[in-house]
């Protein structure tokens, strides 16, 4: 899978399904920390955001893959998609 195409769909459910402000999501926001300062997503927002990875990618995210802040920025979303679509 094209990780152009995972970072578009990243974008838009962050943007359609979770409000937040597309101007915000360029590349060089994609290794800040969706819960920090800068993008501000919460708790509840984190597990819609990954409910809504795997129904997108069709894909089903492995606990082992959350160690380490595994699903806290778009980069290491995008590597968890790549790397099961793969």
């Amino acid at each position: 899978m094209d990780r152009e195409m995972v970072y578009a769909t990243l974008v838009k459910i962050l943007t359609s399904h979770l409000g937040m402000d597309e101007n915000r999501l360029d590349s060089d926001s994609y290794d800040l920390m969706l819960t920090g300062d800068c993008l501000r997503q919460d708790d509840v927002s984190m597990v819609y955001l990954f409910c809504e990875v795997e129904k997108a990618f069709g894909i089903r995210i492995p606990r082992e893959m959350l160690d380490d802040y595994g699903f806290s920025t778009i980069n290491k979303i995008a590597d968890i998609v790549i790397k099961l679509k793969t």
